[in-house]
């Protein structure tokens, strides 16, 4: 997809991309394009019978390039604003990820250890030990000042 093409079929509005064009039976001029995939939360996009993620087209539209990754900055998925995007390695968007969803503490870098907290932290694919905290508090502290 090329960034006039992308231009000629849509407008941006707030985050969304609306038809300015019919295409199929969904894109009637005027429509938000797009359907949320369920499995990962983002928005899908079928242009001319190819999909995109919404967020690409986005980033495509207003600055004519289509990175490989593309980070949101407050990691909610469906806020496709274009302050809210930025080009983005695989590594700094595997580092802004939130915890998954069955960690006992909901504190991204966080652990159970003990009656204590233990802190870790990733960097290069290897695990780096920032210690043990009494407090879920005192160990969320040391998580943030740590990723700085």
């Amino acid at each position: 997809m090329e960034q006039n093409k992308l231009k000629e079929i849509f407008d941006y509005q707030d985050g969304e991309l609306i038809y300015k064009i019919k295409i199929g039976s969904r894109g009637k001029i005027g429509n938000i394009a797009g359907t949320i995939n369920k499995g990962i939360w983002y928005k899908k996009i079928s242009i001319y019978g190819k999909e995109y993620y919404a967020h690409r087209l986005i980033y495509l539209y207003h600055y004519g390039i289509m990175p490989k990754m593309i980070d949101h900055i407050d990691r909610n998925r469906s806020n496709n604003k274009i302050e809210n995007l930025i080009e983005s390695s695989y590594q700094h968007n595997s580092q802004n990820k939130s915890d998954y969803k069955n960690s006992k503490t909901s504190v991204r870098g966080v652990k159970k250890y003990g009656n204590k907290y233990r802190v870790d932290k990733s960097i290069n694919g290897k695990t780096i030990y920032l210690g043990l905290y009494n407090t879920i508090e005192e160990a969320s502290n040391i998580f943030i000042n740590q990723n700085k």
